[in-house]
């Protein structure tokens, strides 16, 4: 069965609207659009970049300071419980930054355009406590946070609600 190119664009179409639908991380959506491209039968992938697509509730793929901003003023969080993770899950899903520290956060947060915390770690503490549960401390890291699972669903899902 051969196929032509039209016909492959329009499987590949159908195939990332279906996986934007399914609300699975973008790394996973990265890896199955990759998957498509080669599945061609050559080793080599047709495209030079694969870019991550975000899903259909979110908006992720934007890696400069102004989309970073958009991002913030789309979710619209209110107090830095709220803030912190947004900035934490845009820097790991744009810029691959698996764990920030102290520093990081409040260059997040100017490059966001909001006012950082008077106390950032004690704001990290309380993300951090059973109550919320959106970051995680790094291992071997002194002073690195991460976000959580709990962090990233609330970003993806809960944040919008407030």
């Amino acid at each position: 069965m051969s196929y032509n190119k039209s016909n492959r664009l329009n499987e590949i179409s159908e195939a990332v609207n279906a996986l934007a639908t399914l609300e699975i991380p973008t790394h996973l959506q990265s890896v199955a659009l990759e998957y498509l491209l080669k599945k061609d039968g050559s080793d080599s992938c047709t495209s030079t970049a694969i870019v991550p697509f975000s899903n259909a509730k979110t908006i992720v793929d934007q890696p400069s300071s102004n989309g970073l901003r958009q991002f913030i003023e789309t979710l619209g969080p209110t107090n830095a419980v709220s803030q912190i993770p947004c900035l934490l899950f845009w820097a790991r899903e744009n810029e691959a930054k698996d764990s920030v520290d102290e520093r990081g956060i409040i260059e997040l947060f100017r490059r966001a355009g909001l006012r950082p915390p008077g106390n950032v770690l004690q704001s990290l503490r309380d993300l951090s406590s059973k109550k919320y549960g959106r970051i995680d401390f790094v291992e071997g890291k002194p002073g690195h946070v991460q976000l959580s699972v709990a962090g990233e669903t609330f970003v993806l899902h809960d944040v919008r609600k407030k």
